[in-house]
């Protein structure tokens, strides 16, 4: 009988010994961290070797902060707004992934900052449900941002929805040179929307105009002749004082290059190149996205080029120095991985092995 009863007990105290053991290691407070342990890549170290990679990012630079340097944000595949801090400076930045969810915002599809009332600081629009428009309102400052949700679904003059495909990039541009920003949002048609901005700097009223901007019509040679959502970025690539247009198309394996020969007030583009830039042509799977600024503060606008094609998971943030000047730009390749990621692929298993030399190397 005794020998009965020490059989029962046995595995209830082995039970109850695994089960304060397994409480004790999963109850530990763990807490991310993005960086910490050196990697180096054959092209340099990473900046954020435990960032995910990019996949399918829409990205953005701009001085959150008010240091006078560019820091970035990315909205990924995996519906977050990462938020990297440029430690460096205006000349040779540095980018350390601060969050995975800036400021805990909750959007669909896409985001454009944009100073629209004209405060000194950038306030936000994002996706919003069912194709619509939101606006974040920054009531913080220049210096110490703080977002709160202003107005769900963007509506027009006419009090009708504003909505941007969901698929598409669109982007604030004052076009007109009025001194406010109007808005631009693409079709999967291979047209553009436009909504002028007939309010003002600081009280801004979008009153739709158009929804075959310029007349423009891409349709792109890839997959027999289709046109498809679209990613928009003006900027000023010749320096003529007048914005011209760069377009990336879903069926695209290349950038369009729109030059705007009219003026600053009265735009008048033109499809220039379907590849750009010609001394070092830009190809990926398809759908590309570009954002231009001065990342080196040289006085010239560099290029940048984020993947949003699906199955382009890596090399897919390339950034194209600007080697020429403001008004003759000249684009000599970089990076394919700014970043310098360590992303080993969607179905990869890592692991970390003990080593003599100094960090670790993937």
């Amino acid at each position: 009988m005794a020998s009965q009863i020490k059989l029962l007990i046995f595995p209830a105290v082995v039970i109850f010994i695994l089960s304060i053991f397994s409480q004790n290691i999963y109850s530990q407070p763990y807490i991310q961290q993005y960086d910490g342990i050196n990697f180096a890549l054959p092209s340099g170290n990473s900046y954020a070797p435990f960032n995910g990679g990019q996949n399918n990012a829409r990205i953005q630079f701009v001085d959150i902060d008010g240091d006078n340097d560019l820091d970035l944000f990315s909205y990924d595949a995996d519906t977050s707004l990462y938020y990297y801090i440029n430690t460096g400076n205006s000349q040779v930045p540095q980018y350390k992934l601060v969050t995975t969810r800036f400021q805990d915002l909750r959007f669909e599809n896409w985001f454009y900052f944009a100073d629209i009332d004209n405060d000194g600081d950038m306030d936000l629009f994002t996706g919003g449900p069912l194709q619509s428009v939101s606006y974040f309102k920054n009531t913080g400052n220049a210096f110490s941002p703080q977002y709160v949700l202003e107005i769900e679904e963007l509506r027009s003059s006419g009090d009708t929805v504003i909505y941007s495909e969901a698929n598409c990039v669109p982007i604030f541009c004052d076009i007109d040179n009025d001194g406010d920003l109007d808005f631009f949002t693409g079709q999967s048609l291979g047209t553009i929307t436009f909504y002028e901005n007939t309010g003002t700097a600081n009280n801004f009223i979008l009153t739709f105009r158009s929804d075959i901007w310029q007349n423009l019509l891409i349709i792109s040679p890839a997959l027999n002749n289709r046109h498809g959502a679209n990613s928009l970025e003006f900027v000023d690539i010749d320096n003529d004082n007048d914005y011209d247009l760069f377009w990336g198309d879903l069926f695209s394996k290349g950038i369009y290059f729109i030059r705007n020969d009219g003026t600053a007030s009265e735009p008048n583009v033109v499809i220039a190149d379907s590849i750009y830039p010609r001394n070092s042509p830009y190809s990926s799977l398809g759908y590309n996205s570009t954002r231009f600024t001065d990342i080196d503060n040289d006085g010239d606008m560099d290029m940048f080029i984020s993947v949003l094609y699906l199955s382009q998971n890596d090399n897919n943030f390339t950034f194209y120095r600007n080697d020429g000047s403001a008004g003759n730009p000249v684009f000599n390749r970089v990076t394919d991985n700014f970043l310098l990621s360590v992303d080993a692929g969607a179905a990869a298993i890592h692991f970390l092995k003990t080593s003599t030399m100094t960090g670790i190397r993937t």
